[in-house]
């Protein structure tokens, strides 16, 4: 059997899946590591072989680092500062010259948003140059639009971004299909997606807002920053109930979803707000309770 890891972006709540994998997580390695901006973050750590505890211990550390100097113009930080940053923090674990690509012990996929041909790239370890750096290489899935900014790749003409900007923040069916790629069909798969929180919707409130027509508060719902968007919001619901439907179509493989509910959405670089998440409350769940809790049954 197979095991996949795949975890969400999310910002600052990275704590949560970093909570989860400590937590929960059993001690067999991965075959294959999928995440999309902080998800990227971690199972870069992860694949660089440092331990689960030591990221959820270190995490809000480091992220106060990458959200810390604000600028007077967008982006709101620095995308060379954060690399930086967390090139070091690979190095002071892993020992100086050891956080390259070809010191990660378990392949690697990450998702970034390539903006002039509006499609989303999975970038995988294998294809990258062995001796670049790790936090270089994954900088592109976190680089967030108005927060971090964009980087170019001028040989390709690519401008990528966060692979959150779009639909693949959560890329559980993106992660699946490549397992199959390298492994083939026949393989029986062990799938664990963990999440940046779930935020319970007021179905009340949300129709009596929607319900008005209003559209400059469209636009700014649809663009809202604190959950990325609509795109990316509901793309994490669709991808967590493809995981399940795959499960259940399949008497061989296994999906695992870990997760908490939030009170509010935050912003991705509320670094304050890190110690207001019920992170003892984060669990396992079923495709049923994910059905009851938006009421889309």
């Amino acid at each position: 059997m197979k095991k996949v890891v795949i975890i969400s972006g999310g910002g600052v709540k990275g704590i949560i899946p970093a909570t989860a994998i400590a937590g929960f997580a059993n001690h067999t390695v991965p075959d294959l590591y999928v995440g999309t901006s902080i998800g990227a973050i971690l199972v870069a750590g992860l694949a660089l072989g440092i331990p689960r505890e030591r990221l959820q211990a270190d995490f809000k550390s480091i992220i106060s680092k990458v959200f810390g100097k604000k600028s007077l113009f967008p982006p709101k930080y620095s995308l060379s500062a954060a690399t930086a940053i967390l090139h070091e923090y690979f190095e002071s674990q892993t020992g100086k010259g050891n956080a390259s690509i070809k010191n990660l012990r378990t392949p690697v996929m990450v998702s970034a948003a390539e903006s002039c041909r509006d499609i989303t790239l999975f970038l995988k370890s294998d294809n990258e140059d062995p001796n670049r750096s790790v936090a270089e290489w994954i900088s592109c899935s976190f680089a967030a639009p108005f927060f971090l900014g964009h980087t170019k790749v001028a040989n390709k003409k690519y401008i990528l971004m966060d692979g959150g900007t779009g639909s693949e923040n959560f890329p559980i069916a993106e992660g699946i299909l490549e397992a199959y790629k390298r492994f083939g069909y026949d393989e029986c798969m062990h799938v664990i997606a963990y999440g940046t929180g779930i935020t319970i919707p007021n179905i009340d409130r949300e129709w009596k807002k929607w319900s008005k027509k209003r559209w400059l508060g469209d636009v700014v719902d649809y663009l809202n920053l604190s959950n990325g968007g609509f795109a990316r919001a509901s793309s994490a619901i669709k991808n967590v109930m493809y995981g399940f439907q795959w499960e259940k179509s399949s008497k061989k493989n296994t999906f695992q979803y870990y997760d908490v509910v939030i009170p509010k959405a935050i912003n991705v670089d509320a670094v304050s707000e890190m110690d207001t998440l019920p992170l003892k409350g984060i669990r396992l769940w079923t495709m049923d309770e994910m059905l009851t809790l938006f009421k889309i049954k």
